[in-house]
Order: structure tokens, then C-alpha cells, then sequence
């Protein structure tokens, strides 16, 4: 059985695969770059699986929270 590549698209619309770097980018609402960022603060968690960078769904949830959490406490400031 062979799946077409498109097998992968998810019903909200984000044309990237699950799991990776660009699909967290189209849930987090930001670029690539800034993706790569977040990893680096330590505010998005990751893994590799070889020289594929991987962020999981709760990952992203934490990630989005913790970026509200920010911003409200700005607000207050």
C-alpha cells in the first residue's frame, strides 16, 4: 500500500508533518527561525530522532502556555 504524502495533513490545516519543526511553527504562530529560538531558551522542548529535530504535541501546549504566561506578566509589569 502506498500513501500519497499528503496522508499527513491535518484537519486545521497545517500542511507540515506532525512533529516537526515547521508544523510547531504553524501551531506556535511563529517562524521557523524563531522555533529554533525557543529551543535555545529552553521554552520549546525537543528531541532528535537521528538528524530529524522532533517537538511533540505537549511540547508545543507547554511552549504556547508558558509564551501566554510571559505575556500576561508583562502586562501587569
Amino acid at each position: 500500500m502506498v500513501m500519497s504524502k499528503r496522508a499527513w495533513t491535518m484537519s486545521d490545516g497545517i500542511g507540515s508533518k506532525p512533529g516537526s519543526l515547521k508544523y510547531a511553527a504553524a501551531k506556535i504562530g511563529c517562524s521557523l527561525p524563531k522555533v529554533y529560538e525557543l529551543i535555545a531558551a529552553g521554552k520549546l522542548r525537543s528531541y532528535h530522532i537521528g538528524r530529524a529535530h522532533r517537538v511533540s504535541e505537549q511540547a508545543i501546549a507547554d511552549c504556547i502556555a508558558l509564551l501566554e504566561q510571559e505575556d500576561t506578566q508583562e502586562g501587569i509589569a
